[in-house]
């Protein structure tokens, strides 16, 4: 019998094969509002905001039981304060217990007075002159102490993989978390007036109570 060669594979390198060319990034979305906020000083008496001279009588609110978890709105925070989309970067987190049915966005509820502000040593922390109610973080005053996410009794201010503080700013008074989280039609009542319902809604003082009552009831009686 003729004894049959033994064919060895080619050798290959170790590692990924990278193109010379580099991919083409795809185009911009046009629907994301990539939205740098205003810097805002303590000493500044009108810093540039949207809309100008307009206070913010709005509030953040969190809908129970809407999120679905898709964690859109992180994206989009770390995409308009940073550049990039990291969650690991957004002022706010979906927290997901999946186990237990917690899916729901954990936010800065900018308190008054607010126990991170009173807790902080280098008094980076205060109340905006002209976004009202909105508890701003001047990182250039920080000193990554981190006292304010201790004394944070909601959780709600994080820090980044290289130890900076991630804190909300209500994005100058147009928060983009708000303006792409998605309708949720199954929880429109009979009587509303149009506007979408979302696990984070952007509305105003009045009305928070009233949307957090009348939504996810409407769902279970169905």
């Amino acid at each position: 019998m003729t004894k049959q060669k033994t064919v060895k594979p080619p050798a290959v390198k170790p590692g990924i094969a990278v193109p010379r060319n580099p991919p083409v990034p795809p185009p911009r979305v046009d629907w994301i509002p990539h939205v740098i906020p205003p810097r805002q000083d303590k000493d500044s008496p009108k810093p540039p905001v949207a809309p100008a001279g307009d206070p913010v009588r709005r509030r953040l609110t969190v809908l129970p039981g809407v999120c679905v978890g898709c964690q859109l709105c992180e994206l989009v925070c770390s995409l308009t304060h940073e550049g990039v989309i990291n969650p690991y970067l957004a002022r706010l987190k979906v927290t997901q217990i999946r186990e237990e049915g917690i899916v729901e966005p954990t936010i800065c509820r900018h308190c008054d007075p607010a126990p991170c502000e009173q807790g902080c040593p280098s008094k980076a922390l205060f109340s905006s002159p002209s976004v009202m109610g909105v508890l701003i973080l001047d990182q250039d005053k920080c000193t990554q102490c981190h006292k304010c996410v201790e004394a944070c009794p909601f959780g709600a201010i994080y820090i980044s993989p290289q130890g900076q503080v991630l804190k909300c700013d209500l994005c100058g008074g147009n928060p983009a978390c708000a303006s792409v989280c998605q309708d949720r039609p199954e929880f429109h009542p009979p009587d509303w007036g149009g506007e979408k319902i979302s696990a984070l809604a952007f509305v105003e003082c009045k009305d928070s109570t009233r949307v957090k009552r009348h939504c996810p009831l409407q769902k279970h009686e169905k």
